[in-house]
């Protein structure tokens, strides 16, 4: 947007021009003209239209990121039911999306005012308009051709280049604020997914440990069939002294 429309907005500043402007020093003052005109359309256009694609980022990205939550939500009640335990949490860090909103409203409080250099650069035809106008800026009759000339050339010009030196400037805390999204988002999974891997690597221990003692027990059967059989010898001892006092109880009865 602003690479395309700030070159039609420096076209149009032939109208500042005039028969009775001071042609010696009409450089200067149509330079800051032109910022001036820059710094009004970044901040009545161009920042209120970043703000609000701004706002509905961060309105998209908090819907995205309780969803996400939500998800962890149903993943953590589904372990601890397994776990038969509340062991895990999983709570994302909504800071961030408040650190967003903080930083969209400070990027987009007010553009800082930082002149470009549109019409004081040593160009050939920059040159050639600046050295004619200080020469025959002050003899009247040469005011029309001096206006003239100056019209053409504002209106001929491309300004790709101031073009793109704004856009640089006035979207440089933007890409460093874009930049640091994904950092961000890490951030706001940190918490979950430090309690995710060490449930991991807790399972993964409590497994490795029970397979050892699997392949324990394997390689030495005995360690569990002479407990079981002296259980076996036991539970049949009581049943067959059950059996002895039950009958002995009818026989007296």
């Amino acid at each position: 947007m602003i690479v395309e429309e700030l070159p039609k907005l420096l076209q149009k500043c032939g109208d500042f021009v005039n028969e009775e402007s001071d042609f010696r020093t009409l450089h200067l003052s149509l330079n800051e003209e032109m910022n001036k005109r820059i710094e009004g359309y970044l901040n009545e256009k161009a920042m209120p239209q970043l703000r609000q694609n701004l706002d509905e980022w961060i309105s998209f990205s908090n819907e995205e990121l309780e969803n996400g939550q939500l998800h962890l939500e149903e993943m953590r009640d589904s372990f601890n039911a397994m776990y038969r335990e509340e062991r895990l949490e999983l709570l994302c860090d909504f800071k961030v999306l408040n650190d967003w909103r903080r930083d969209a409203d400070r990027m987009t409080s007010k553009v800082m005012k930082d002149n470009v250099n549109i019409l004081l650069r040593r160009n050939p035809s920059q040159v050639l308009l600046k050295s004619v106008g200080k020469l025959f800026g002050s003899i009247g009759q040469n005011k029309q051709m001096l206006h003239h000339q100056y019209t053409k050339f504002i209106e001929n010009e491309s300004y790709e280049d101031t073009a793109m030196v704004v856009m640089e400037r006035f979207m440089g805390q933007f890409q460093l604020f874009q930049q640091s999204i994904e950092r961000d988002v890490a951030i706001f999974f940190r918490g979950p997914l430090a309690e995710l891997q060490q449930t991991a690597e807790d399972t993964k221990n409590l497994i490795a440990d029970n397979e050892f003692e699997v392949s324990t027990l394997k390689a030495n059967p005995e360690t569990v069939k002479d407990p079981l059989t002296l259980y076996t010898i036991r539970q049949r001892q009581l049943e067959l002294i059950y059996t002895e006092n039950k009958q002995t109880s009818f026989v007296k009865a």
